[in-house]
């Protein structure tokens, strides 16, 4: 597996479960979704989006002494496929 840069499809599969992360900095939608989110799957603060959606900066921070980057990627890869699947993407 590449582990240059987390492989994101930009789904948006996660953004729309704003709602679901604890403390989620930014506001969220009736639905759930993250008030960003923008037709097209797009961020409207992508280059400012919070650390929590910055999955490379995230194991940076808090998870590279714990779990190498490959086994982060995968972890996460999984959560996106789950969410994915979830929404027929």
């Amino acid at each position: 597996m590449q582990t240059g840069k987390f492989p994101c499809t930009s789904c948006g599969a996660c953004c729309r479960r704003a709602h679901l992360v604890p403390d989620f900095p930014e506001p969220v939608k009736e639905d759930g979704s993250c008030t960003h989110l923008k037709k097209g799957n797009t961020c409207a603060i992508y280059e400012t989006r919070p650390l929590i959606c910055r999955v490379d900066d995230m194991y940076e921070q808090f998870f590279k002494e714990k779990v190498s980057k490959e086994d982060f990627y995968e972890a996460n890869l999984a959560t996106c496929r789950m969410l994915q699947k979830e929404d027929g993407v």
